[in-house]
């Protein structure tokens, strides 16, 4: 009896000790519910509202303006200012003289420099001149009588090369008794006659003799001179008959050829090529032979050389003369002045900026965008601004060019884009402004915060408040088409710029955090289970969204204007509802509703039921 008692007290002992357990095991999921019940119940929960409106995606950054156009204004000469009519804040017109310098002295220089083109002109026109003598032309049309030198022979200043003899402007003596002269004039055709040839060609009356000449049988004669051109048979000293104006000469003329002349050389020199040949008939101006002389050619070229540096000197002395009036390179604005009116200007050492205009009608500044993003960039694009100098007010940009060739700095590479205001109004050069540029936009469309916007296994979800309105049906299929504009939705990434990880158990979830990887999306075998756990008096409802903006998200179904959500903490180790001290099957025992044990639904754990 007393060992039975004793087992039978054993037996008490324990079923005692395992009810502590069973209820101490209660109490502390009693205790929990209520933190997740204070934490997240419908009361204190904080809440989003599907909104209408738009949703933008962008691009930050920040620089400081400066002029569209600025110029430094640097004297290109040394000198006393004589004027400058701008101070700073002054508008001047492109072309517009703003300093003027005393150029007296340049004055007398190009006057020398003048001088010295004109004497150098001189010399190289007559070295020129001289130049033609190498070149033997013939004086005179002829045939060539005589040649006296060949090619390759020296010869000196006036030596004779070769004689011409006009055969073709031929001329003739006529006798006329007193009686037939009063008939002939200069300027009478006269028609002549060979007696040997047998022909007759013209000439014309050059010459009338006006006193009487005796003639071999003693008569009174007066001689008349006709020119005329060979007709190619008529040869020196042949004898012609003439008939002019009904009076026949009652002689014969004798021919004569036309003047003969002698070609010499005018310089020193060798033949270095003929043109001609002994017995050639040679037009007036035609080339006979090329002499060669190194002398004359060497001055010639310095001459020339000369002639050319003088013509350079006076350009550019000419040309220094407009750097004493310096003009305005743009029109702008004199934003500083550090050079006036009686100055001396001295640029031997070192450069002088005088006067800085700036075009401030519009302003610029350089944005640096990152490499992954440079592709979402194009020329043209908009670009809000705001500065904390000039508060209350947006300005719009315009990005006018993207590098080509980026900056490398500590792994990351950037290009620099150039952003244009076109109205800057009250913004001033040097400011400091921010920058977004939207590279993505909706407007008008349901959206949501996006940090309330849970992924699991590709679907996105919200938590909406039960407010009695909210269908089962609503939560209970997943969108068939979860992608937005361009491509499949990818998960939003972590500050860190990395995806964030499934909480394991003991783990707190990462921020916005993801279902597990083996939640089962809404309207699959399991989903009930499986699906991120809403807070209590919520409900999970699966969403299908469009452009995840920098603070909005849109979405495109699941959800009605106007709806309640729960506010995700960000970096909450509960959010979803998959935290806590298990996930999935297993623990310390199955079947139990909650807290410590595995295969509960939601997979049990700490976080809001």
């Amino acid at each position: 009896m007393h060992r039975i008692r004793k087992i039978k007290n054993l037996k008490k002992i324990i079923i005692w000790i395992v009810a502590a357990a069973v209820i101490a095991g209660a109490a502390g999921g009693f205790i929990i519910r209520l933190k997740n019940k204070a934490a997240g119940s419908k009361d204190t929960a904080a809440l989003s509202t599907v909104t209408r409106g738009d949703v933008e995606m962008t691009i930050t950054g920040s620089g400081t303006v400066e002029p569209y156009e600025r110029y430094e204004i640097i004297p290109l000469v040394n000198g006393e200012i004589t004027d400058c009519p701008y101070e700073v804040g002054d508008y001047v017109e492109k072309g517009e003289v703003i300093y003027s310098f005393d150029m007296s002295d340049a004055l007398i220089n190009l006057e020398k420099q003048n001088n010295s083109m004109q004497k150098s002109t001189i010399t190289y026109n007559e070295a020129m001149e001289n130049a033609k003598k190498l070149t033997v032309t013939a004086a005179s049309s002829g045939r060539i009588t005589s040649l006296n030198v060949a090619a390759g022979d020296e010869i000196s200043s006036n030596e004779i090369i070769a004689v011409i003899k006009d055969d073709v402007n031929l001329s003739v003596k006529l006798p006329f008794n007193r009686d037939q002269i009063a008939y002939i004039k200069k300027g009478s055709t006269a028609t002549l006659s060979s007696s040997t040839q047998m022909s007759n060609f013209t000439g014309t009356v050059s010459y009338v003799d006006t006193t009487p000449s005796a003639a071999a049988d003693g008569s009174s004669v007066y001689y008349v001179t006709v020119d005329f051109t060979n007709p190619g048979a008529v040869a020196d000293g042949t004898n012609l008959g003439a008939q002019i104006n009904g009076q026949i000469s009652p002689g014969y003329g004798t021919v004569t050829f036309g003047e003969e002349k002698q070609i010499k050389a005018e310089t020193d020199g060798r033949i270095s090529k003929l043109y001609i040949a002994e017995g050639a008939y040679v037009s007036k101006g035609q080339m006979i032979a090329s002499i060669s002389s190194e002398t004359m050619e060497n001055a010639m070229q310095k001459s020339k050389l000369e002639y050319e540096d003088a013509k350079l000197s006076l350009q550019s002395q000419q040309d220094a003369l407009e750097d004493y009036n310096i003009t305005a390179p743009i029109s702008g604005t004199v934003l500083t002045k550090t050079s006036k009116a009686g100055d001396v200007i001295d640029r031997t050492n070192s450069s002088v900026t005088m006067m800085v205009i700036g075009d401030v009608s519009r302003l610029k500044f350089s944005l640096s965008i990152d490499e992954l993003d440079v592709s979402k960039v194009s020329i043209g694009q908009k670009v809000k601004i705001t500065s904390d100098a000039v508060e209350g007010q947006e300005f719009e940009g315009e990005i006018t060019s993207i590098s080509m060739e980026g900056t490398a700095s500590n792994g990351v590479t950037t290009y620099d884009a150039e952003v244009t205001i076109n109205e800057p109004g009250e913004l001033k050069p040097s400011m400091n402004v921010d920058a977004v540029v939207v590279i993505d936009s909706v407007s008008n469309v349901l959206r949501v915060p996006s940090s309330d916007v849970i992924t699991a296994m590709g679907h996105s979800f919200v938590y909406v408040k039960d407010d009695g309105t909210v269908k089962a049906a609503e939560s209970a299929k997943a969108p068939e088409d979860n992608s937005q504009r361009g491509g499949n939705r990818p998960q939003r990434k972590s500050e860190s710029g990395e995806m964030p990880e499934v909480a394991e158990a003991g783990e707190s979830a990462p921020n916005r955090n993801e279902a597990p990887s083996d939640a089962k999306a809404p309207g699959s075998e399991g989903e009930s289970s499986r699906q991120p756990k809403a807070p209590e008096g919520f409900i999970t409802v699966a969403v299908e969204t469009g452009l995840e903006g920098d603070d909005y998200t849109e979405i495109i179904s699941g959800l009605r204007e106007g709806q309640q959500i729960y506010q995700q903490e960000t970096g909450s180790s509960s959010a979803n509802g998959f935290g806590g001290m298990g996930r999935g099957p297993g623990g310390m025992g199955g079947g139990m509703p909650g807290g410590m044990g595995g295969g509960m639904p939601g997979g049990g754990g700490m976080g809001p039921r």
